[in-house]
């Protein structure tokens, strides 16, 4: 293994994020590129095709070029033989194609291929066989912990019976390993059921309740800049949207109050137009109606809240120190699905804050010094 680092071949294509590395039959290259986590702002997938993100690329060592194949791909995958590809496309379709140069995908039925009632036994077995194989799938205590695994076989084989669906399926197999009482040992997946969301549609604001009514405590403001991160009750004109310190009287002409769930007169109402009959005073006599287009997700919303809040309070400090030392501001990536911020430079690099771990995102955290 010395010197292996120093017998790469580097191949002449762009720095991307790749996933899926298969070599077809004939020796080409297919993989998927990705979109690289915080290098734009794209919008916001719409259910059910999240994650369908991926290109799919084919490279010939003989002419040492790339050639897309494909896009708006979940995932791939190739036969035994690395002649056919499986495509996961959106909304839940499968197509297979040729691994050649030119992609001729043909959609794949399913109906009818199995019943729902009744899952293939199959299923329950493989998992038999890869837990009870000593060092093998799943489990590495070749005594497993001690257990009789084939008296947990037949324990909860005669249960099969009854399952309806995979999910049902999928839970008798959960417990089933949970028998053993090791952590993250467990399964899922498989041909589940996805229902469209209710899509409740969130104002990015906090409340609280006051005379019996729901007061607008917070707005988060969202960054005007950005088209996918837009307060709801935040705009242009004061007049046109509510203030902090408004009392929210009714929605779409449903009078609200504390005795009801506000958020019960906001289902299926993301992006689209909602009327609100607010007041300074929480009186009637003083109302007047906006109309705002709620959101999906407040995560964005609260995340830029905490970036900007912490971007003002290390500029004011820094301004306080050394009012002529400040460098001029660039943007940086801080998350790979939130906007840019504005570096605020030397005289020193500021303390990092951690925002909330409820509303703390993963993935990763790119900072550039000024």
């Amino acid at each position: 293994m010395a010197g292996l680092s120093q017998r790469f071949v580097p191949i002449p294509i762009a720095e991307r994020n790749y996933d899926r590395l298969i070599v077809a039959s004939d020796g080409a290259l297919l993989y998927l590129s990705r979109k690289q986590p915080g290098s734009s702002q794209e919008p916001p997938p719409r259910f059910p095709n999240r994650g369908a993100d991926a290109d799919l690329y084919r490279y010939s060592f003989e002419d040492r070029s790339e050639r897309q194949l494909r896009s708006s791909l979940v995932d791939v995958t190739a036969s035994a033989d690395r002649k056919k590809l499986l495509l996961v496309l959106g909304e839940n379709q499968l197509d297979i194609a040729d691994a050649t140069e030119k992609l001729d995908s043909k959609p794949i039925e399913l109906n009818g291929l199995a019943d729902a009632r009744r899952p293939a036994p199959g299923v329950a077995t493989d998992l038999r066989r890869g837990l009870a194989d000593g060092a093998g799938l799943f489990l590495t205590d070749p005594n497993m912990h001690g257990l009789d695994w084939r008296a947990v076989r037949a324990r909860y084989e005669p249960l099969l019976k009854y399952v309806q669906r995979r999910e049902d399926l999928t839970e008798l197999l959960i417990e089933m390993i949970g028998e053993m009482q090791v952590g993250h040992n467990r399964t899922g997946g498989g041909d589940i059921h996805l229902e469209r969301p209710a899509g409740i549609g969130l104002l990015g604001a906090e409340f609280k309740v006051e005379k019996g009514l729901y007061r607008i405590q917070k707005i988060y403001r969202g960054d005007r800049w950005n088209p996918f991160l837009v307060s709801p009750l935040k705009g242009p004109s004061r007049r046109q949207h509510p203030r902090e310190g408004d009392y929210i009287l009714a929605i779409n002409g449903h009078p609200l109050d504390a005795t009801v769930n506000i958020f019960s007169l906001l289902e299926n109402t993301v992006d689209k137009q909602v009327s609100l009959t607010v007041s300074r005073e929480g009186t009637t006599g003083a109302s007047r109606t906006v109309t705002v287009i709620p959101t999906g997700s407040e995560v964005g919303l609260r995340q830029w809240d905490w970036v900007a809040r912490n971007q003002e309070y290390v500029e004011r400090k820094a301004a306080a120190r050394s009012p002529t030392s400040i460098c001029p501001t660039r943007r940086i990536t801080v998350t790979p699905s939130q906007p840019d911020v504005l570096c605020p430079g030397r005289p020193r690099r500021p303390h990092r804050r951690r925002p909330p771990q409820r509303w703390r995102p993963g993935g990763r955290t790119t900072f550039s010094r000024c």
